[in-house]
């Protein structure tokens, strides 16, 4: 399946989403991990300081994950399934910087699926 050409005007907006992103999806996907995810969880304010903290720990990471999907990755690769399973193995390379490469390759997989759809479906 082809992926429609990439919309230049919302590239500043896939690399903040891209930036951001990862550290809630991250922090969700590590809880369900741990068998520690519940509703009432995710509206405690201690959830809330732990992605503030991991925003640090990964903003770096992200941001060039970030940086080579939007101006490496998409503008060359035409093929969603190729998309994805390069999103992937960013994503285990940057959990990997950080300690986490299953967390990293799962956040990799949910949103190099994602921002794939919002190329295809919304520019």
């Amino acid at each position: 399946m082809k992926v429609q050409k990439r919309d230049k005007d919302n590239g500043h907006i896939r690399f903040l989403l891209g930036t951001i992103l990862p550290t809630p999806i991250g922090t969700l996907i590590f809880l369900m991990l741990q068998g520690d995810l519940n509703l009432s969880s995710i509206f405690d304010p201690v959830f809330i300081i732990v992605i503030m903290v991991a925003l640090v720990l990964v903003g770096l990471p992200s941001a060039i994950y970030s940086i080579v999907m939007e101006h490496l990755v998409n503008p060359k690769i035409s093929s969603n399934v190729a998309a994805v399973v390069i999103s992937s193995l960013l994503g285990f390379i940057s959990g990997l910087v950080v300690g986490f490469p299953i967390v990293g390759l799962l956040v990799g997989i949910v949103l190099g699926f994602n921002f794939t759809l919002l190329i295809r479906y919304l520019t």
